[in-house]
This record gives structure tokens, sequence and C-alpha cells, in this order.
């Protein structure tokens, strides 16, 4: 009912018990939640500093004026909140003694609730955690609510694990995949020549750096996990509610059914692609080995994401230290050939350039999606360490990073390969190596796959916060806001998002499904960054670490714009009308919600549901 009925985050968590399972206050009231809600209510969790005479005041500064005030115990029924020791140097034995008292289930003579303790004869609790029956306690008569045993609470929980170190190989290693080793055909392919080609690669990232800004700025404003889900809510939602609340929904949905799954299984097919490749290569390989190959690696970092929070991380910190060694590698070899004369594909670097500017957001989509995962870290923003340093820190210490290692790696293709063999080469690094290293090159595809499956972790990784947020957001049914009691990670979240990975496995070109994810990624990017305009105005007091200027914030929203137009204009398939159809499928989802009561009971049917599901997941967690 919880979750239910308190849409807010921030309210849930005011009304969520803090204290240990124990004796509850029971509340026989329909309309108590929805009061909280009132327009006219705030409900204030702070203590209180000073009591005045219509007013009271909290520790934080606040004056709030009372007519009634009622002194309640709360929760922590055990717990004594008024003075009653004579000197400070016995309360703290006496709140211990009166607390080992009222925890303790048997051993004490106890007479309707009344016991003598050494220091306090006669003690009389208005409501003792037994009841008159004397061995009963009403934790017994009282069935436990399983939100409280589920929901997170201060031990159960995701912990702040990542430092600036940590984010940065978070943001590298869902960055570097197999994007610069599948992309390069397809920036070439629409610009026609070496020179402009290059310069796409460095356009790209430049746009990415500055979309990241304009990420880690909102990112302090609003420091929550799942980064677009929290960011169109509450920024888009500061100048309209409904708007905003509509369009978070619209993003959880595309994200968690069309383009985390599509990214995810990208990765996953190259990395069976290049791993294949690497071992045989005397025939052509088939579709079907490699297709079984990506399921079995997603089924294999699903199981890894369930089981441990800090096992991923540290998966992914030696995914990261293999893809950049590669990277290097590729970029010395290169760098060795040139200063040996290998200089021929830069000379009339422009010859054949393309003249069709709508052709170019085509080449746009394939450099930026080397480049996508710049705004990974926002949406893990609640498990980073110091988040308004780190955050946009970690940022500004990746992408400039990784934009000359992608510029260094073009470059050192085009010493070995013209346009013609680049655009001819089923597997552009394969083909390098292949001129550059000799026998040695069998063991450059394996390194490839792994960097590809690295970037298909962090993806895993992070596409299971969004899914969480957008549960708890009541966007998705409850059981995917569930963290596992023992292991603390988001199972259900992480095996929703890796099952439909694995069904985007199926199409056969890889193009296909990159332009799909472009397509609507970019729609969102551009829909964040108006949100972080509306945050320039709605939010003018706000503590910024990081400001982008507002005429940088316009121009990045304008390259969205032209990068979802132009190539639907130029290049129209059919994987953009099935984007189109899903986001509007989730639109009408959205607006039925909201709109007919009768998808109400329908959703407290579906919440019984829910609410086994966490019963057994709590059950495994025991075993």
């Amino acid at each position: 009912m919880l979750l239910r009925q308190v849409k807010s985050p921030e309210l849930r968590q005011k009304l969520i018990p803090t204290s240990d399972f124990g004796c509850k206050r029971i509340l026989f009231s329909n309309d108590w939640y929805s009061t909280l809600q009132q327009p006219d209510v705030t409900l204030v969790t702070n203590c209180i500093r000073q009591l005045k005479a219509f007013s009271i005041v909290t520790y934080d500064g606040n004056e709030y004026p009372v007519d009634i005030i009622v002194w309640a115990t709360g929760f922590k029924v055990h717990s004594l909140h008024i003075p009653i020791c004579k000197n400070a140097r016995d309360a703290a034995y006496h709140c211990e003694a009166i607390e080992k008292f009222a925890t303790m289930p048997s051993g004490v003579c106890r007479y309707n609730g009344r016991a003598d303790i050494d220091s306090i004869h006669h003690y009389r609790p208005v409501q003792s955690p037994v009841t008159r029956h004397r061995r009963i306690s009403i934790v017994s008569i009282v069935q436990p609510d399983p939100l409280k045993i589920v929901l997170p609470t201060d031990e159960v929980t995701l912990k702040r694990h990542l430092g600036l170190f940590s984010g940065i190989c978070f943001i590298i290693g869902i960055i570097i995949g197999s994007g610069i080793f599948i992309s390069p055909k397809g920036v070439l392919r629409e610009t026609q020549s070496v020179g402009l080609c290059l310069i796409i690669w460095v356009a790209c990232g430049l746009v990415s750096l500055l979309g990241a800004l304009c990420y880690a700025e909102i990112g302090t404003v609003i420091p929550r996990n799942g980064a677009e889900i929290a960011y169109l809510k509450e920024g888009i939602g500061s100048v309209h509610e409904r708007t905003g609340d509509i369009l978070a929904y619209l993003f959880c949905w595309t994200n968690t059914f069309i383009m985390r799954p599509s990214s995810i299984a990208v990765l996953s097919l190259s990395s069976a692609q290049y791993f294949w490749s690497g071992i045989i290569q005397e025939c052509e390989l088939p579709e079907g080995l490699i297709k079984m190959t990506a399921i079995f690696a997603l089924l294999m970092l699903i199981n890894i994401n369930c089981i441990s929070v800090s096992a991923a991380n540290r998966l992914n910190i030696i995914f990261v230290i293999s893809k950049v060694s590669s990277i290097l590698v590729v970029v010395i070899a290169g760098l060795i050939r040139m200063g040996k004369g290998h200089t021929q594909n830069f000379q009339n670097s422009f010859d054949g350039t393309t003249k069709n500017p709508l052709g170019v957001a085509l080449a746009f989509y394939s450099g930026l999606w080397a480049y996508d995962g710049w705004n990974c870290l926002n949406s893990v923003t609640e498990e980073l360490k110091n988040p308004k340093r780190n955050l946009w820190l970690s940022i500004v210490l990746a992408l400039p990073s990784v934009m000359i290692l992608y510029v260094l790696t073009n470059i050192s293709y085009f010493t070995v390969m013209n346009k013609a063999e680049l655009l001819t080469s089923q597997s552009v690094a394969v083909t390098w190596g292949e001129a550059v290293l000799g026998p040695v090159v069998r063991v450059l595809p394996i390194i490839i796959s792994i960097s590809a499956l690295g970037s298909a972790n962090g993806s895993i990784f992070g596409g299971a916060r969004y899914c969480m947020v957008g549960a708890q957001y009541g966007y998705l049914p409850e059981v995917f806001a569930c963290i596992h009691l023992q292991r603390l990670t988001p199972m259900p979240s992480v095996v929703l998002q890796g099952v439909i990975a694995i069904m985007f496995c199926f199409p056969s070109n890889i193009d296909d499904l990159i332009d799909f994810f472009s397509f609507v990624a970019w729609i969102f990017y551009g829909l964040t960054f108006v949100a972080t305009l509306c945050c320039k105005f709605t939010n003018r007091n706000a503590e910024r670490v990081i400001s982008v200027p507002i005429p940088l914030i316009i121009i990045i929203v304008l390259i969205s714009i032209y990068l979802v137009i132009a190539p639907v204009i130029t290049s129209p398939n059919i994987g953009f009308l099935c984007a189109a159809v899903l986001i509007l499928f989730g639109c009408n989802i959205a607006l039925l919600a909201r709109s007919h009561d009768a998808l109400e009971s329908v959703a407290t049917e579906c919440s019984k549901y829910d609410v086994k599901a966490h019963v057994i997941i709590c059950d495994m967690s025991s075993k």
C-alpha cells in the first residue's frame, strides 16, 4: 500500500520506520497516506530544538506554526523520550537498563506490563513490548508488513563504494567497448573521406563531453540514481509536473525495453564475433555460433551482477586495464608506422568528401555510438562517494582521454588501410593486426572481445539501477525495486535487463541495432538537456559545482534535434518506425494509467503478486 499510494520517494522514505523490526503501533486508516500528500500538509521528521508559544523550531533552523502538540513515542517503543534521571551520570545506565528490559523476551518478572528494575523502581510504561498476557508479544499478533522487510533501510541498501578512480574506470569501461572496432567503417562510409572522418571523431568527442558536462551539472543539483528518470521528473517537472512525470515514465519504458537491452546485445554480439574470429580464421563464422556465445556471455554477466556488486566492480576494473592496453598497442604501433613514413592515406585526405549534409548525421550516429556511455556515471550517483566532486571530475578526466585514444586509433588504422580496404574489412582491428602484428594478431581479437564484454558488464550494472529507480517511482512493478537482503544487489532488475538483452541478440544486423539504439537515445538525451536548462531557472539557488553556459546547452539541444530528425529523412528504415511505435505505445500506457481509475483496481490485484514475489526473495536470501 505504501508504494502504491505514495509516489514520492522522499515522502515514502520518511514513512518507512528506520528502527529494527519489532513491535508496532497499528494504524486503522485508509486515508492516512493520501492525507499526508495534501498540498497544505508538511511532514517534518527533524528533531525539535525549541518550543515557542505558537510554533516549534527544528534543529535545521526551520520554524513551523502549530496548534496542538501530541507527544508520542513513534516506532521505538522501548526508548525513553522524557528525562527521568536526576543527573547525566545515571542517564546512560537507566536508558540501557530499560531498553534491555523492553527487548528481553523472558526471564524478568512482568505483570501487566510493569516490572521492577534495579535503578528505577515501580517503572510503568504506557505500553511495553509485552501484552497483558505476559508471554505473548505484540509481534505475534500484528502481521509483519512485507514491504518493511524488503524495502531499503540503513542496512539493506546500495552502498557508496565508487571513488574517483572507480568512477573514471566505470566511464572508460562502458565507453570503450566494440564501438571503436565496429564504427570506423560506419563513419568512413558516410563521410567518404579520411579528413572528414577524423573531424567527425573529434566532433563526436566534443559533443559527448558537452553532453556529459550538462549531465554533471544536473546530477549535482539532483544527486539521485536513475539519471534521466530523476532529471526528467524533477527538472522538467519543476516547470510542468505532469509533463515531467510522463517523460520520466517514457524514458523508463524505452530504456528498459529498447535502449539499454539493444546496447547490451550489440556489445555481446561484438564480443562473440571477435572471440571466434581469433580462434577460427580458416572459414566463415556461423551466425548461430556467434549468437549462442553472446547469450552465454550475457548469462555469465547476469550471474556476476546478481551475486556481488564488488565482484562486478572489480571485474570492470580488470576489463578496463585490458581494453586500454589493447588500444595503446594499436596507437603506439600506428605512431611508429607514421614515423617510418606510412602517411600516404593522409595526402589529399578530403578527396571524395560527401556533399550530403543529412548524411553526416548517420556518420555522427556511428561515431557517437563509440562514445556512448558518457552519461553512465549519473545512473549510479547514489553509489558514488562525494558525488558533488567525483561526478564532474571523473567526466572531465575520462572523456578527453577516450577522445584522444579514439582519434589516434583511427589514425593508426589509416597508416595500414586505405578507404577501400577499411570499408571492405570484416573486422577493422583484425585487418590492421594482420598487417602490423603478424602471428600475434590471434591475440588481438580475444582482447577486443574482452573489451566489448567489459562494456556490456558496465551497461548491465547501470541498467539495473535505472530499473530499480523506475520501480521506486512506480513506473515498473514494485518487485524490481527490491534488493537482495544478503548480497545487496538489485537482483530482479539485473535479471530483467539481461533477459530482454538476450531477446535483442536475435536480429542479425549490428548496424540496424546501432541506428535503433541511437535514434531513441538522442531523443531523451535532448530532453534531459532541456531539463538542465529548466533547472537553471527553477533551481537558481541550488549549489552547482559546475555550471554549463546557457548558449552551450541550447547548442547541444539543437544538435540532439538534428541527430533525431536527419537520419529519418535521409535514410528511413524499419528500425526507426519500430522505435517510434514502442515509444507511442508507452505514451498511451502512461496516459491511461493516469486517466482511468479502473486501472487502480488492476494495480491493486497485481500488487498482491508483487508482495508474494518480495517474500520469495526474502526466503531465498535466508538459505
